[in-house]
């Protein structure tokens, strides 16, 4: 993989490890009362999505599972965010963010940083 995709990857990580930060110790009532974990947690899923789309855009085949349904879901947070339901994202959350971040940890772990290919030469 190149190093922008491995970057998106990265922020893709670093966006699902934020909201599990978020939302740790709260249920739904929590996070449907808390108007700042919504934002929070809405505009880390809108990094996660444009991330996807980024990469889709660099011609490399990463293999991401829901991907198209990803970039849907980003397009609506930011241009239908009218049509959004808590729920929905609080099911996002609960299910989908850890299955993608097993996902994005597995394509990381295959690839080399940087700095271990620099100390072998």
């Amino acid at each position: 993989m190149n190093n922008r995709v491995n970057k998106y990857l990265f922020d893709m990580k670093v966006a699902m490890e934020s909201i599990n930060e978020f939302v740790t110790d709260i249920d739904f009532g929590g996070f449907k009362a808390n108007k700042l974990i919504r934002s929070a947690v809405e505009r880390q899923l809108e990094i996660i999505g444009e991330s996807v789309k980024r990469i889709e855009r660099t011609g490399e085949v990463v293999p991401i599972e829901n991907a198209r349904q990803i970039v849907a879901f980003r397009n609506i947070l930011v241009h239908e965010y009218e049509r959004l339901e808590e729920e929905i994202v609080w099911m996002i959350v609960k299910k989908n963010v850890p299955q993608l971040l097993e996902e994005v940890n597995r394509l990381l772990g295959n690839v080399v940083p940087l700095f271990e290919n620099d100390s072998q030469q």
